[in-house]
């Protein structure tokens, strides 16, 4: 345990170090918890460095972005199995559609997506299989005071890094079978919280990509997958699992 703690507050040590050489615009400390079953809790802080850059200007309205780099602590209640704590630290370009703060009520979309490192692949019943993962974020909020120099933001974010094992899988021949959840067929196509197409996403770099609806059939596309992954030239298979077949 001394050594994980140790580990940790190097990490932050080396971000906090990083952003110091910067020309740092904000400071700001988040929190967050799971969506999911896991009862996590993150604190965090980030520093940011604004673009100064107007794009797509449409009177007060106009798109900017700015770099953002922190680091988070992410605690589970204690006494549960598995791993309770881990350090993230984070670095992204982030895109914000915006309003001039000058024009008075100041509201604001936001989209980031950044590489993330973890000093743990797991916590609780969450499983990243590596210290190493992609995040992306979809967020709002408003700007108050002078010059809007006060923000309240609220996000969703998700982390991942199937798709860098996909493509690793694809790119080195390597059989591979990623079985991935998927909303249940009540909401498909209603933009559900997290609904995605699979066949899109992951179409360009695995050999076959299907969608189980039915339980009945799960022998027979498994069996497929194993086939497909490793005829010809070995490659990875995707086999999404809507929520409500399970």
């Amino acid at each position: 345990m001394a050594d994980l703690r140790l580990r940790q507050l190097l990490c932050a040590a080396l971000l906090v170090n990083s952003v110091a050489a910067l020309a740092i615009d904000k400071i700001a400390f988040e929190y967050g918890s799971s969506a999911g079953d896991a009862d996590i809790d993150r604190y965090g802080a980030v520093a940011t460095v604004d673009w100064d850059a107007r794009w797509l200007q449409s009177g007060s309205w106009y798109l900017g972005g700015y770099w953002e780099a922190g680091v988070n602590f992410w605690d589970s209640d204690p006494g549960r199995t598995g791993n309770d704590s881990l350090v993230d630290v984070f670095a992204m370009p982030v895109l914000r559609w915006q309003r001039d703060p000058a024009a008075g009520f100041a509201p604001f979309l936001e989209l980031g997506t950044g590489p993330h490192g973890h000093t743990e692949s797991k916590i609780e019943n969450k499983d990243f299989d590596l210290g190493f993962s992609f995040g992306s974020h979809v967020g709002g909020g408003i700007r108050l005071g002078d010059q809007g120099r006060y923000e309240f933001l609220y996000r969703f974010q998700h982390l991942s890094n199937a798709s860098i094992g996909v493509h690793t899988a694809y790119q080195d021949s390597t059989p591979m079978i990623l079985f991935i959840g998927q909303v249940g067929s009540d909401v498909v196509e209603r933009e559900a919280f997290q609904e995605i197409d699979y066949r899109r996403m992951f179409g360009q770099m695995a050999k076959w990509v299907a969608q189980i609806d039915r339980a009945d059939r799960i022998p027979e596309f498994v069996s497929h997958a194993f086939h497909a992954a490793v005829s010809g030239r070995p490659g990875p298979v995707v086999l999404s699992l809507p929520e409500d077949m399970l």
